[in-house]
């Protein structure tokens, strides 16, 4: 309503016109905060909807928590840069003796079941032989890790996934005694992986907040 056709009426029309216009824009307003506080709690609803579905998926897939799939990684947690390299281009692999549990698990659950004396010829100067298929089911396995925990990671830091939820279900991918991730030395050698970096990152971040010794205020 423009301000020339206003003067033509008389003022209590004219008065009751503005008011009335003032109170459209103030429910317009009104209906608008309402309208963005319903897609926030709906976006967040979503972001805590679909973190819960990353951990039953993480928590739930069949190879993952297999013990070929646990072996496997913790074979691979344990190597060196050089080990890795070797790893990655599936070359045959010498692997210390201390590994023994983890090693034995692996080649059982891969059907390498053999004799004693059979078993005697993996090892070579005290360390045990794997064979370049064997490495390449290793390293198969250790990327799909990999790969897997990338979507998570990755869904944690485009904002898309309940952040707070899954900094604190995955946690457990840092190494308590090392303070690194698990499979640091591979994500290192591999030169990719940024979301999961940046993800466990946060998480050492988290730890050293939470252990930080808290700041007393002097006393007067």
């Amino acid at each position: 309503m423009s301000a020339e056709w206003l003067t033509f009426l008389p003022s209590w029309i004219a008065a009751i016109a503005s008011a009335v216009t003032a109170v459209s824009v103030l429910i317009i307003w009104a209906q608008a905060a309402l309208l963005r506080k319903q897609l926030t709690a709906d976006h967040e609803r979503s972001r805590r909807q679909l973190a819960i579905s990353l951990m039953e998926m993480w928590a739930t897939d069949p190879l993952l928590m297999s013990p070929l799939h646990r072996s496997a990684c913790s074979i691979v947690h344990g190597l060196s840069a050089e080990q890795v390299d070797g790893l990655r281009n599936t070359n045959e692999l010498e692997i210390d003796q201390k590994h023994k549990t983890h090693v034995e698990v692996f080649l059982a659950e891969l059907g390498a079941k053999s004799s004693q004396s059979k078993k005697e010829s993996r090892i070579v100067n005290g360390k045990y032989r794997l064979t370049e298929a064997e490495v390449f089911v290793l390293n198969s396995l250790v990327l799909r890790y990999l790969n897997l925990l990338e979507t998570v990671a990755a869904s944690w830091r485009l904002g898309i996934a309940d952040q707070t939820a899954i900094e604190e279900e995955f946690k457990r991918i840092i190494e308590p005694k090392s303070n690194r991730f698990t499979l640091e030395t591979y994500r290192e050698a591999s030169g990719v992986y940024p979301s999961i970096y940046a993800l466990a990152e946060k998480i050492k971040a988290n730890k050293r907040e939470q252990t930080a010794p808290k700041k007393t205020l002097p006393t007067h």
